[in-house]
């Protein structure tokens, strides 16, 4: 009978240890997964701060090209609208006053 008693504080106190080990595995894991996870964000942050900074520079330079076109065909109608004007700007004075004295 003692024997059987010892046996079974002896399994008690086996299953005690496995417990206590089992939680302690437990938040062990927990610990760990939290800093991957921390560690996984944190490097997907800088991943995507750099990529913000090469798209950045990439739509930059588009944006100029862009604008230089587009600068490059005002320069353009600026020009011709000048070479009209130099060319047939008496003739529209003449014309647009005639048409306001009605002439």
């Amino acid at each position: 009978m003692q024997d059987m008693i010892k046996r079974i504080v002896e399994m008690d106190k086996k299953a005690r240890d496995i417990t206590t080990e089992a939680q302690t595995a437990r938040v062990k894991a927990e610990r760990d997964i939290d800093a991957r996870r921390r560690m996984i964000h944190n490097d997907l942050l800088n991943r995507a701060r750099e990529r913000l900074k090469v798209n950045e520079k990439t739509e930059r330079e588009i944006a100029e090209k862009s604008w230089l076109t587009v600068s490059e065909q005002h320069e353009g109608i600026s020009r011709k609208l000048t070479e009209e004007y130099e060319k047939y700007g008496d003739r529209w004075v003449s014309e647009i006053v005639g048409r306001v004295l009605g002439e």
